[in-house]
């Protein structure tokens, strides 16, 4: 059977606020709610809706919604709330914009290197419960140079998913001390391997040389004057000793983080455009300076993060 996950565009909390607005009819008692998808099938034909309290029986009603998903086909659907008041009316349907994404459970996975050798004759992994539980070994058989590592997983309906792609590089590094790690630290050493974890900009530390990328926590610190410090390790463990790389100017930042398209709002439209790009959509809306611009929440990438910390903030 398959699982089907919903991502909805509206926080449940907000349902609450909309129960006694939405029937819109005086002080009277509500009696009784409901749920629909789409299509309206007709006052009294929807999925019922629960009152936290286990009767609806005032003007304000916090509603108990445990989501009984139909067919609904991958993508973007529409759910409509409604109420009944004590004279027998129903509200105005209330419309919420929703992507429901179907995810069959995993019954088998396998990897293998540059050449697919068929579906089924890769090498095993370990699936448990739907979830992978066994890490990928490099084979000591590939020799120096590129290489692409591939793996797919079956479901429980028999079919083998594409396969994904994961290149990288064998390098004999024998006599050789490469980096293999950085960190940053502001004004006070943390001690070796204490600071902020750095990336490589290739996403692998795996040369003499090496450019980096971070991200830097500056919410702690106070309005002024700071400095930055940078370090290494090399492949024996050793560390550089720390190397101031610029002074730094805290200043208050107006910016707001999870303005996805650069209107100078958070608002829905930034979470539909992150909910986009979480399903493989490349929406022309989202700002070209997203990774610069300091309205990132948390990984310089758009994606669930920055939809959830945009439906909290439309909430509040």
């Amino acid at each position: 059977m398959k699982n089907t996950k919903i991502i909805l565009f509206i926080l449940s909390v907000l349902l609450a606020g909309a129960a006694y607005t939405q029937a819109g009819i005086g002080d009277d008692n509500l009696t009784a709610g409901e749920y629909f998808f789409d299509t309206d099938p007709g006052e009294g034909n929807g999925y019922a809706l629960q009152a936290v309290d286990g009767t609806f029986d005032t003007p304000f009603e916090d509603i108990d919604m445990p989501i009984n998903l139909p067919e609904l086909t991958s993508g973007p659907h529409y759910l409509y709330i409604r109420l009944r008041n004590a004279e027998g009316i129903w509200g105005i349907p209330n419309r919420h914009l929703m992507v429901v994404t179907n995810i069959n459970t995993i019954t088998a996975a396998e990897y293998f290197y540059d050449t697919d050798p068929g579906e089924g004759s890769g090498q095993s992994l370990e699936v448990v419960d739907g979830d992978i539980k066994e890490d990928v070994e490099l084979s000591d058989s590939l020799v120096e140079g590129l290489h692409k590592m591939y793996i797919r997983m079956k479901d429980e309906e028999g079919s083998w998913g594409p396969a994904r792609q994961y290149s990288f590089e064998v390098v004999d590094w024998t006599g050789t001390s490469y980096i293999k790690g950085a960190e940053y630290f502001i004004d006070t050493d943390p001690g070796e391997g204490n600071g902020t974890q750095l990336s490589a900009v290739d996403h692998i530390f795996n040369d003499t040389e090496e450019a980096v990328m971070a991200k830097l926590r500056t919410s702690e610190l106070a309005e002024g004057d700071h400095t930055l410090y940078f370090r290494a390790q090399n492949i024996e463990g050793n560390w550089t000793q720390p190397t101031p790389y610029r002074n730094l100017e805290i200043t208050p930042f107006y910016g707001k983080i999870g303005d996805l398209n650069d209107d100078d709002k958070v608002d829905l439209t930034d979470a539909i455009l992150a909910l986009m790009v979480l399903i493989g959509q490349n929406p022309g809306e989202l700002r070209e300076d997203y990774q610069t611009s300091g309205v990132d929440v948390d990984d310089w990438r758009v994606g669930l993060p920055e939809a959830v910390y945009v439906l909290e903030k439309v909430a509040e």
